[in-house]
């Protein structure tokens, strides 16, 4: 299959269902690789946090131009025992982000008319600006370190792979110590043996060791923001371990031809056990094989050596 390069969520997806990865970053098929609410509520979070790490503190400002930018709001297709109904109901005339002027009403998270849009973007928007509250007046912060990088991007290349991502934080614990930090929106929280196996956790540990070689540990935090982090710090035969396992999947990612379907409870987050079968079908010869589709000739071109 396809592969540019490994990053964590890449990895874990195939780790997860090798046919999802297939569907995903071979065909790029447009239900998985699109926008949701929840990959936008993430980032509006993240990026209030980055940019107030940087020195712009009006956090709420920050989110309130990534709702207005991209709308976020409209992609609330949640059941609303899932999250919070759309189209919502809007409340504009007791609502506090409404500003009355002579021409009408003006919501100031969208930044528009209240009559311009449908939807309310003030229960998504309320529960983010929480987050980011709660998380910059903490006790204990992070930020009250010194600060070694925010969103510091990373092409790292490990024998015959390549990892590529971002870390959200970096701080300085002690002088021989730094901390790197994920932050996390979603509602679910791993415990410390599971953080211990987290992907992400493995690949950053490895990263930032090559990334900031003048510090002689590395601690490793999942930063929940809606419950409580969880930290871990792998050694040296820890990494080791890391290294062998990335490269393995690297290669099997490569040599895969007939990636597998693997049902479980995270079809519901995908297009469905049922719809993905349909398409593997698609690729079905006479007797039944599944066949690879090819790269494109530009595919074939970027692809690593």
């Amino acid at each position: 299959m396809k592969i540019e390069y490994l990053s964590a969520s890449r990895l874990q997806v195939f780790v997860d269902c090798p046919f999802k990865y297939f569907l995903q970053y071979h065909l790029k098929i447009p239900e998985l690789i699109g926008d949701t609410i929840h990959t936008h509520k993430g980032s509006a979070v993240h990026e209030s946090l980055e940019r107030y790490v940087k020195g712009e503190t009006d956090y709420e400002l920050t989110l309130k131009e990534y709702y207005a930018a991209n709308k976020v709001w409209e992609f609330d297709n949640r059941r609303p025992d899932k999250g919070f109904p759309h189209p919502q109901i809007k409340t504009c005339q007791t609502c506090p982000w409404a500003v009355r002027t002579n021409g009408g009403t003006i919501c100031s998270i969208a930044a528009r008319d209240v009559n311009s849009f449908e939807g309310c973007p003030r229960p998504n928007f309320e529960d983010d600006l929480k987050i980011c509250k709660t998380t910059l007046t903490r006790e204990k912060s992070p930020l009250n370190r010194k600060i070694i990088g925010v969103e510091v991007p990373f092409k790292e290349t490990f024998e015959n792979f390549r990892v590529q991502g971002f870390i959200d934080l970096v701080t300085e614990v002690d002088e021989e110590t730094i901390e790197v930090r994920d932050y996390k929106t979603g509602n679910y929280a791993k415990k410390t043996d599971e953080a211990w196996k987290d992907l992400q956790m493995r690949i950053y540990s490895l990263v930032a060791k090559k990334l900031f070689p003048q510090y002689k540990y590395v601690l490793m935090t999942l930063d929940y923001l809606r419950k409580e982090p969880v930290t871990v710090c792998f050694g040296p035969q820890d990494d080791e371990k890391t290294k062998q396992f990335l490269g393995r999947a690297y290669n099997e990612i490569i040599k895969c031809e007939d990636p597998q379907r693997i049902k479980s409870f995270k079809c519901n987050w995908c297009i469905g056990y049922e719809a993905c079968g349909k398409i593997r079908e698609r690729f079905l010869n006479a007797e039944g094989k599944f066949v690879m589709p090819p790269l494109t000739e530009r595919e074939v071109k970027d692809a690593p050596e």
